[in-house]
């Protein structure tokens, strides 16, 4: 069985030297769910990405990896 959210599954491709943030552009849905103040989480390594750090963070500084998974997840209330 498949999780809350799983029709959202998007693969993109980012260069080593692109900023964090190009996520916002090339993954269509992805604002809709950062303006509800979703998370930005990687499980594999189970960190969570803030706003600031997406706009400053180089993929190759951020401790993804090729194939790795990022989850938005929704905010703890």
């Amino acid at each position: 069985m498949q999780g809350k959210g799983a029709g959202y599954n998007q693969k993109v491709e980012v260069g080593p030297e692109e900023i964090m943030e190009v996520i916002e552009d090339r993954v269509p849905f992805f604002r809709m769910f950062k303006l509800r103040g979703f998370e930005i989480f990687a499980p594999d390594i189970g960190r969570i990405y803030d706003n600031e750090e997406m706009s400053s963070i180089l993929f190759r500084d951020s401790q993804l990896k090729n194939g790795s998974k990022l989850i938005l997840r929704e905010p703890t209330k």
